[in-house]
């Protein structure tokens, strides 16, 4: 808009005009067009979410009263999952650890 006021002669002053608005028409939509994906995304997410949270069967066990027990990560599984097998490799004589002077591996 502001390079239409320099130009001299009345019809190029209002071409720049239209182009500068066809600029900002053009900036508008893609932004119009960004949040569109963006709200497109997050729907699919949001939907996403409920169909899990419908399909997770909620975990009832006698030694809980019937409660519902909390979710439970994969991490926690691997550590509590970790922690008995060392506890039944203790209690079996299960391997144990070299001496510290043994090397490990490939020498180089």
């Amino acid at each position: 808009m502001t390079a239409a006021r320099f130009v001299g002669r009345g019809e190029h002053q209002q071409l720049f005009a239209l182009l500068a608005q066809l600029g900002a028409l053009a900036d508008a939509v893609t932004r119009l067009r960004e949040n569109q994906h963006r709200a497109a995304q997050a729907a699919a997410a949001r939907s996403a979410a409920e169909q899990l949270h419908r399909l997770a069967p909620v975990q009832r066990t006698p030694a809980d009263g019937g409660r519902a027990r909390e979710p439970v990560s994969a991490l926690a599984q691997a550590r509590d999952t970790a922690a008995r097998l060392v506890a039944e490799d203790s209690r079996r004589g299960g391997p144990t650890p070299p001496p510290p002077g043994v090397h490990r591996g490939r020498r180089r």
